[in-house]
């Protein structure tokens, strides 16, 4: 019997690829580097702001110096414009008050920079999750564990009592790591494969279909 679940935020809860992209051409633009079309970036985020700063950089600039500048200019951007076209997915915000309803618990774990996610998951969806995790400097990423293990500890479950739903082999992995249930999302920004690779155990074409599980 599952009692709790724990999301993923970009391409899960939220469709953020276009503010994340923009933000990343930004910061290569203002330092002279070529920029890269925004379904690129689908396969460029999912690790953290680190990683993605590393792909989308030619890899002859991806020296610490111009990591660190590029990743300031990142931060700089995305701070003021993280929510210019940022939303939930259709569906998203009745499966919650539904999951609520029947007195499911709510966690989100990001591989976004942890301030980021708080400010995204609190303006788009107030209160409905608690504890909400972005990236920490003393917590590995996903698809580590630890932050999805610590989540499952505040909301006082079992790792085998959770889903972790994701859009991305990274999430499923997770998930796996974890000895929660995987469950990956076909409206993110991974394809069906990936998420099956990666041990994906359910499949969901819209969130409604969540609620089956519980």
């Amino acid at each position: 019997m599952y009692l709790a679940c724990i999301f993923d935020l970009d391409g899960t809860l939220a469709d953020s690829l276009r503010d994340l992209a923009e933000a990343s051409n930004h910061a290569l633009a203002a330092q002279g580097y070529p920029t890269h079309e925004i379904e690129r970036y689908r396969y460029f985020v999912g690790n953290g702001i680190p990683k993605l700063i590393e792909r989308v950089l030619p890899q002859d600039a991806c020296t610490p110096e111009i990591l660190n500048r590029t990743r300031a200019i990142f931060d700089t951007y995305y701070e003021v414009h993280r929510l210019d076209h940022t939303a939930p997915y259709e569906g998203i915000v009745p499966l919650l008050d539904s999951l609520h309803e029947k007195g499911v618990k709510l966690a989100v774990v990001s591989n976004k920079p942890d301030v980021f996610a708080k400010k995204i998951v609190t303006t788009l969806f107030g209160d409905r999750f608690h504890p909400v995790f972005g990236n920490r400097p003393d917590v590995p990423r996903k698809p580590d564990p630890a932050a999805a293990l610590e989540a499952a500890t505040m909301l006082g479950v079992q790792p085998e009592e959770c889903l972790f739903l994701g859009d991305s082999g990274v999430d499923m992995k997770t998930a796996e790591a974890a000895k929660m249930t995987g469950v990956g999302v076909l409206w993110g920004f991974r394809d069906r494969d990936e998420l099956l690779e990666n041990g994906a155990k359910r499949l969901l074409a819209r969130p409604e279909e969540l609620l089956e599980l519980f």
